[in-house]
């Protein structure tokens, strides 16, 4: 197995150019595998080579905005079987920061610890199939002079260009200037809709929560169970100014109070289908929350935009390697760690 993750994070970053691909295929899998987790201590301890180089090779990768989309073209089977449509998920996660001074970092309240601390925002589009896994296809860290949805825009307006089925997002992505674009480059939108915009239904303006408000009052709801999870719903077709006709489909599931608004740029789409495309969103938390605590994304030194940039796709390439063995191998993600990590305690670096 780890003969197998060496050469293909090594014919990942061949892909892209690179000289030092041996060495960063080394570095790459030492952060992975050991407790060394920084450039200095891989230079010093393990390979020799002068940091500098390192990080020279790593800023290359904030030059190359579509990297991740040559990684993932050179990989067999991703996007070479017309059989598997991917879902595009795209949302945001913040990453800890241990300096104000580093590149995108502002300083946020963490209502969970209770105080706050320097963050950066790391934006990312995952393509996903529940037969092939899920792989970051764009990350940036996001400047704190550009708007998200600025970001947002030009990621949908890129996967035009691969054969993607639906877009998802969470709430804070949805806003009308993304759903036009995307319904005019003829790319259909899930989102989760916030309750009180304004919509037109035959002729008058209403806000999504008065929408369904009678619905729910006189239980006019349907019943159904998708992915072996209860739902009530109620879908209508409405106008959405600048937008165009769309499908919101309200969405109550078993044991919960308030329901959620689901827009779909497509008003012909089920309602089932919709709901079904949407319960694929929480995948992208789920490689969020791993991509943190096994790869180490929070975890370098690094302060100018070009090396936090290039980090944190050398680290999406990395997870993009990983998932592509364990569904290769019938492996989760954690076990190909657990046994690449035992092969190289028995084998050592040469």
């Amino acid at each position: 197995m780890l003969a197998a993750l060496n050469s293909i994070l090594t014919n990942s970053i061949n892909s892209l150019g690179f000289n030092c691909s041996e060495e960063l295929s080394k570095f790459a899998q030492v952060r992975t595998l050991t407790p060394i987790k920084t450039i200095k201590a891989f230079s010093e301890y393990v390979s020799g080579i002068h940091r500098t180089t390192i990080v020279k090779n790593l800023q290359k990768l904030s030059e190359n905005e579509f990297c991740l989309y040559t990684q993932l073209s050179n990989l067999p089977d991703i996007f070479d079987d017309n059989r598997f449509k991917y879902t595009a998920i795209i949302d945001s996660t913040l990453l800890r920061r241990w300096s104000k001074k580093v590149y995108g970092c502002n300083i946020r309240y963490n209502y969970i610890e209770r105080h706050s601390k320097p963050y950066q925002e790391q934006i990312n589009c995952c393509i996903y199939h529940e037969k092939k896994g899920i792989y970051s296809i764009y990350t940036t860290i996001k400047p704190l002079g550009k708007k998200s949805t600025d970001i947002f825009i030009e990621i949908i307006r890129f996967l035009t260009h691969i054969d993607i089925g639906t877009v998802v997002v969470d709430t804070f992505v949805t806003t009308k200037k993304i759903m036009k674009e995307s319904k005019e480059l003829g790319m259909e939108y899930i989102g989760k809709l916030r309750k009180n915009l304004i919509v037109e239904y035959f002729g008058k303006k209403v806000k999504v929560e008065g929408l369904f408000k009678r619905d729910f009052e006189k239980e006019k709801l349907k019943l159904r169970t998708i992915n072996g999870i209860k739902f009530r719903l109620s879908e209508k077709v409405v106008n959405i100014p600048d937008v165009g006709r769309v499908k919101i489909v309200a969405v109550l599931m078993e044991n919960q109070k308030k329901p959620k608004y689901l827009v779909s740029t497509n008003h012909k789409k089920k309602a089932e289908n919709i709901i079904s495309e949407y319960m694929k969103r929480p995948k992208i938390e789920e490689k969020h929350r791993r991509d943190k605590s096994i790869l180490d994304v929070e975890g370098n030194y690094l302060t100018s935009e070009k090396s936090n940039i290039g980090f944190v796709r050398f680290i999406a390439m990395v997870s993009n390697c990983i998932e592509y063995l364990s569904h290769k191998y019938g492996l989760s993600f954690y076990e190909v760690i657990k046994e690449c990590s035992k092969e190289l305690i028995k084998k050592g670096f040469s």
